[in-house]
């Protein structure tokens, strides 16, 4: 696809980036703003995750800067699109980071990741998710070194509760319509991109807190039990709470997502 310097049309572009950054003041623990940034999860889910501040009577400015479809490939290749489009809402305290889920489905549909979580193919992926991810954020710390990032990865797709999600899976993986061929694809992500960040940062900056199964753990409530424990590797997320286009959570799964991530992170820091 274009890059955003492209779209934007080059010089342009770069005076739109200049301007921007240099509005950029390291906040060192003082503004409460939280920003959603990366691809449609943080899109979707931030309106949800600004609901939880207000429940919880916080006054943090939850500001929505996530990007449909982005990859950490994309922002990897133009950090400094990426810190524009971050800087464009005012540079945060807290930013949560949802990223790698497009590059895991676009590396298996294009045939680059083949087979399942352990083959060489599918960890030689893993590791340029690692290696853009790690890029995106020493670009952020370098702009603030007092940023705050969380970033939980996801929670378990639903390939199989519709003609239409089934179909889906077939086309990315090429017709293994597994759910937990999918989900260990996913829980590999977990294994050898979100751990090894975690390792690689001070916790203060980049912290993992790990959320598989949360929508599994509410199935009863919506008619759909799973069995426990959890994260169940063999079942998909219920489809009520996972039925917008198979890979994005439904209002109420979003609301559940975002009442677990405040309470494993923000309920500690704000």
């Amino acid at each position: 696809c274009d890059s955003l310097a492209d779209q934007a049309g080059g010089t342009a572009f770069a005076a739109t980036v200049a301007v921007a950054l240099a509005g950029i003041t390291p906040v060192s623990g003082g503004s409460g703003q939280i920003t959603c940034f990366g691809d449609s999860w943080a899109a979707f889910a931030c309106d949800s995750l600004a609901d939880q501040a207000k429940l919880h009577l916080k006054r943090n400015k939850v500001v929505n800067k996530g990007v449909p479809g982005s990859t950490a490939s994309v922002w990897a290749g133009n950090t400094q699109g990426m810190l524009a489009q971050i800087a464009s809402g005012g540079f945060p305290e807290f930013l949560w980071l949802s990223i790698g889920g497009n590059d895991i489905l676009d590396g298996w549909n294009a045939g680059i990741c083949q087979g399942n979580a352990t083959t060489p193919s599918a960890l030689t992926c893993y590791d340029q998710i690692l290696n853009d991810t790690t890029i995106m954020l020493e670009a952020m710390f370098k702009v603030d070194p007092a940023l705050q990032v969380v970033h939980f990865g996801y929670d378990f797709p639903n390939f199989v509760g519709t003609p239409t999600c089934v179909a889906y899976a077939s086309t990315v993986f090429h017709g293994d319509t597994s759910q937990v061929n999918a989900n260990q694809r996913f829980l590999g992500f977990e294994t050898h991109v979100l751990q090894p960040l975690a390792k690689q940062f001070p916790s203060f900056s980049y912290t993992h807190p790990t959320l598989w199964g949360t929508l599994q753990a509410h199935g009863a409530q919506v008619g759909e039990p799973v069995p426990g424990p959890y994260p169940n590797p063999v079942f998909p997320s219920p489809e009520a709470l996972m039925n917008d286009g198979c890979i994005h959570a439904s209002k109420q799964g979003w609301e559940i997502l975002m009442a677990a991530l405040w309470e494993s992170y923000f309920a500690s820091r704000t």
